[in-house]
Parts: C-alpha cells; sequence; structure tokens
C-alpha cells in the first residue's frame, strides 16, 4: 500500500524546491548545457527503477558526450566574438579555475563514469526493472529479503487478486487501514522488524508451493484437494490476527556493565480484538466478506496446532486431529509456516 507524505514531507520537498529554482537558473545562465543536464541527471536518477541501469547509464554516457564536445569547442565561440568586452570576459572566465568551462568538463567525466558503470551493471547485474523484479520474484524460494518494500506490497495483493475470491479487494483495503503492510511478524522471533509480517506470508507462500510440488509428486491424486488459489488465500493470510497486536516500546535490559539501558524494541498488546491467533483470523476474514472454501478455513484455525493454549482441552485437541485428516491443505500451511520461521526466517 502507497504510503501517505506527511505535513513534514511537503515542507522538506517545499524548501528543496525554493532552493533548487534558482540555483538552476544561475546555472542556466552560465551554462545553458550545464544547467539543462543536471535536472535531467536527476529525473534519470529518480526513474532509475522503472526505466533500468541498462537504459539510464546509457542516456548518462550520451550527455557525458554532449557535455565533454559543449565544453571543448566553447573557445570557438569566443573566437568568433566580435563584442571586445564579452571577449574579455570569456578570456577572464577561461583563465578561472572553476570557469564554466571546467565545470562542464568535470560534469562530463562524472556522466561518462557513473554512465558507464551503471550501463555494465544494468547489462550483467541481475534484474533491471520494477516489471523483471516482479517477474523474478513470482518463482517460489524467494523470501523477498533484498526486495523493496513496495515491490513486495505489489506482489502480495497481485497473488491475492489472483485469486478472483470475492471481498478481496475489501480484504486489502483492510489490512492497509489495520498497518499489516509495515507490522513486524513477531515481537523477539522470526520478521520482528517493520515489514516483517508481509515478509514472512510471502516466506510461507513460497515455502508451501514447494511443499504442494513435493507431495503431488508422490501423492498426484490430492491435487484437487490443494488448489492454487486455496494455497494463496490460506499462505498470505493465516497471520492476519497480527496486524495490530506487536508495538514499539522503551524496556530496560542490563549492558555489558551491568548497568540498566534503556532500549526500543516491540511489545504485545492484545487489548485490541483478543480472540486467539487462528480464530481470529478466520473471522477477521469472513467479516471483511472474503468467500472461504472449508479447507481454508481449516487450515488457518489449526495452523499453531500444539502452540495454541486452546489446545490442551481434549474436545479442541479432537477438533484438530478431525481438521488435520481430512484437510491436506492444513498440513501444507503448518510445514510452510515451521520453514519460513525457523530457516528462512533466522
Amino acid at each position: 500500500m502507497k504510503k501517505k507524505m506527511t505535513l513534514a514531507d511537503w515542507i522538506l520537498v517545499s524548501i528543496l524546491v525554493l532552493l533548487a529554482v534558482p540555483v538552476l537558473a544561475i546555472m542556466v545562465i552560465a551554462s545553458p548545457v550545464l544547467g539543462i543536464s543536471v535536472p535531467i541527471c536527476g529525473l534519470l536518477l529518480a526513474f532509475r527503477r522503472r526505466l533500468g541501469r541498462l537504459k539510464v547509464g546509457l542516456i548518462l554516457l550520451v550527455l557525458g558526450i554532449a557535455l565533454a564536445v559543449a565544453a571543448l569547442t566553447s573557445s570557438e565561440e569566443w573566437e568568433r566574438a566580435e563584442d571586445n568586452e564579452y571577449r574579455a570576459w570569456v578570456a577572464d572566465r577561461r583563465r578561472s579555475p572553476c570557469g564554466p568551462r571546467e565545470a562542464m568538463l568535470l560534469l562530463a567525466a562524472i556522466f561518462l563514469a557513473g554512465g558507464g558503470g551503471m550501463a555494465v551493471a544494468g547489462k550483467f547485474v541481475g534484474p533491471k526493472t520494477l516489471k523483471e523484479r516482479k517477474k523474478e520474484m513470482s518463482g517460489n524460494g524467494n523470501n523477498g529479503a533484498d526486495c523493496p518494500q513496495e515491490t513486495l506490497e505489489k506482489r502480495f495483493e497481485a497473488l491475492l487478486r489472483q485469486t478472483g475470491r470475492r471481498g478481496i479487494e475489501n480484504v486489502l483495503a483492510e489490512l492497509g487501514t489495520l498497518g499489516f503492510f509495515s507490522a513486524p511478524a513477531s515481537a523477539r522471533f522470526h520478521g520482528n522488524y517493520p515489514g516483517g509480517l508481509l515478509e514472512h506470508s510471502l516466506n510461507v507462500y513460497d515455502e508451501a508451493m514447494l511443499v504442494r510440488d513435493a507431495q503431488l509428486g508422490l501423492k498426484p491424486d490430492i491435487a484437487a484437494r490443494l488448489p492454487l488459489d486455496s494455497i494463496a488465500i490460506a499462505t498470505l493470510l493465516h497471520d492476519v490476527c497480527k496486524a495490530e497486536v506487536y508495538k514499539e516500546m522503551e524496556k530496560f535490559r542490563k549492558d555489558k556493565y551491568g548497568e540498566w539501558e534503556k532500549y526500543n524494541a516491540y511489545g504485545v498488546d492484545y487489548t485490541g480484538f483478543p480472540l486467539g491467533h487462528g480464530e481470529k483470523s478466520v473471522i477477521r476474514l469472513l467479516r471483511w466478506g472474503l468467500e472461504m472454501t472449508d479447507d481454508e478455513i481449516m487450515a488457518i484455525r489449526w495452523h499453531m496446532s500444539g502452540f495454541d493454549l486452546a489446545f490442551q482441552s481434549p474436545e479442541i485437541r479432537n477438533n484438530y486431529h478431525e481438521a488435520a485428516g481430512k484437510c491436506p491443505l492444513l498440513a501444507i500451511l503448518k510445514a510452510a509456516d515451521g520453514l519460513a520461521s525457523h530457516v528462512l526466517g533466522t
């Protein structure tokens, strides 16, 4: 989900614009080529993820060559000048160690070096554009640790929308309101950092797809019980109960000298909607209008199994065993959740 700009962000942007306009105006007056090239370079760098490193690098190379040619041929303008005062001004600027010509040559060198390096990196190093990153991430086994938060959110939303389920848009809106996309996955263990819950959910999906493929190779007849849309619903939404549970707070600990010190960490606050774990996720999704199958409901409800306090009740335990015996999706989700938490999440 896209984050809104705060008042402080708008004030900072306004100050930067007010500072940039006169600086660019002075640069354009001193050297039109220099004044135009700098903002173009800034725009290219701002959109480098969308254009790709190779394209940006090639454009910077062209700009660098154009600046170098303009700087090296500036003496011809001085030779042709008929106005003695203008010739004297140009000559004085040429003698200056930091005149327009020297600045243009320096900027040309920076463009050529940076553009060349970016073009080489774009040609030989990994995915370059957001589209290519998203395509690469759609495969299994990518835990998202090195992927931008925005890209992880887009992948999460795309996977859920592909299910075509009634109510999925409302679910995404409610998750954004609760802060799901910036929430941690735990207070002290896997994913205990902003965005950890989103990353963990995608990790569980990737692990579940691998486990599903392996099980279908051993027992192909269960394919009908493990449809891809159910895998996406159960894995990506199994922990929506955590969206607002973890709060940043100050805690105390002893340092290496045995003295107490403050530190920032996550604490747990169940006061918002104290309804448990798996059952809380199911109830939330149903209240938000999501169309769910029986297997998806059972898988999300029971994925904590023995770690659930209610499991101590004989009645609850018997219900769990019945669900585990008739719902292969539950076994897939439990295995994937464990692998994502203790292997990918370490």
